[in-house]
């Protein structure tokens, strides 16, 4: 494990052309460097490197928290091998000075959609930020590259919420009545917040049989994705999906208008990325994208 985890390491470095050397220790076994003793050993391996001004550029490459140790850098690979709490939290787990607690960086997207969006789909991992802040004229090779690069941090930003909440006793508590739930994801693109939240009901609520969704997108290539990703995910649950989506385009909340089907009550409403576009285009400096959203969408 430790030899793979290095070589992945390594292609990482390779390809984002950086030649800084790099360490990799097994916190259980290998003999650790003395700087090692000051921090807290939260996982199977330890990774670091010397060059201080790479943390920015990999932690945005790997998703995980790089830390500073004097010179060095370091971060945490493998299987968790001790629990975090609030008191435990170290130095390196503050930010600007107040504690934090433990974050899933470890979540990953279940093997089977992975399989099925790069062998299938055929998406591809090509970050580019600028051109992602906006997706509403993505073409379809455009989002096969949102596919295999944002798409699956969608996925966990939004089971580790849902994950998080469905631990709560008053939620089980009101969901324990239902045998179905029912989904509106509006700016949906394709899904990877909708399947975060489907994989944390599977995982909760064993004896909801029915899951309905209603997907409303400006961009028809992603819903096409979407429909084909749930088709794949409908396989793999135990719950019967049924998913309609709705091409609708507009530019503002305050534009959007409320149609019969989408009047109904929802147990959950969700929008993850395209208030934040909203807002990029210059509308929500106007009309207060959030506030719109929740006032329109509450009732």
């Amino acid at each position: 494990m430790k030899n793979d985890l290095t070589r992945h390491i390594k292609d990482i470095f390779n390809s984002l052309g950086l030649s800084d050397s790099l360490k990799m220790f097994d916190c259980r076994y290998d003999k650790l460097p003395q700087w090692t003793k000051d921090i807290q050993l939260t996982h199977e391996f330890i990774v670091c490197c010397q060059d201080i001004s790479l943390k920015q550029r990999l932690q945005v490459f790997i998703g995980k928290n790089i830390f500073e140790n004097g010179k060095y850098l370091y971060w945490f690979e493998g299987e968790r091998i001790i629990e975090l709490d609030s008191s435990s939290v170290k130095e390196e787990y503050k930010i600007e000075g107040e504690k934090i607690e433990y974050l899933k960086t470890d979540t990953r997207l279940p093997a089977y959609i992975d399989d099925f969006i790069f062998n299938q789909l055929e998406a591809i991992y090509a970050p580019d930020f600028q051109r992602f802040e906006f997706n509403l004229d993505l073409t379809g090779e455009e989002i096969k590259k949102y596919l295999g690069t944002y798409f699956p941090r969608s996925y966990a930003e939004s089971f580790c919420i849902f994950d998080n909440i469905f631990q709560n006793n008053v939620y089980q508590e009101i969901i324990a009545n239902f045998k179905t739930l029912s989904i509106l994801s509006v700016g949906c693109g394709t899904g990877g917040d909708i399947i975060g939240l489907l994989t944390a009901i599977e995982k909760h609520f064993p004896y909801i049989s029915k899951v309905d969704i209603l997907a409303i997108d400006g961009n028809y290539e992603a819903l096409k994705i979407l429909e084909q990703i749930i088709g794949k995910v409908q396989n793999q649950l135990s719950k019967k999906i049924t998913l309609k989506t709705k091409q609708i385009v507009f530019r503002s909340i305050s534009e959007f208008l409320i149609e019969n089907e989408i009047s109904k009550n929802f147990d959950f409403i969700l929008s993850f990325k395209f208030i934040c576009e909203i807002i990029l285009m210059g509308r929500g400096k106007f009309d207060n994208s959030y506030y719109d959203f929740v006032k329109k969408f509450l009732p």
